[in-house]
């Protein structure tokens, strides 16, 4: 059954006191938001990405997406 997910990423890190978006602490180099957004890009049934994002992270988000060709994304 074909799919698109929506990924909610407009976190701000205060439960975490990280002091910004959690989604872009790195893993092995690469962001957390990267990792979770590659298993949708990797499942061919997901057809599309709504990814959910602040005002603010808009353009850092947009730069991950083209720095790993995350195609998905819907914009």
């Amino acid at each position: 059954m074909d799919y698109k997910a929506i990924v909610l990423a407009a976190g701000q890190g205060k439960r975490m006191n990280a002091g910004f978006n959690k989604q872009l602490i790195k893993l092995n180099a690469i962001p957390l938001i990267v990792h979770s957004l590659r298993l949708f890009e990797q499942d061919t049934c997901c057809k599309g990405i709504i990814l959910v994002v602040s005002e603010e992270e808009r353009e850092t988000m947009q730069h991950l997406v083209q720095s790993f060709t995350l195609k998905k994304i819907e914009q």
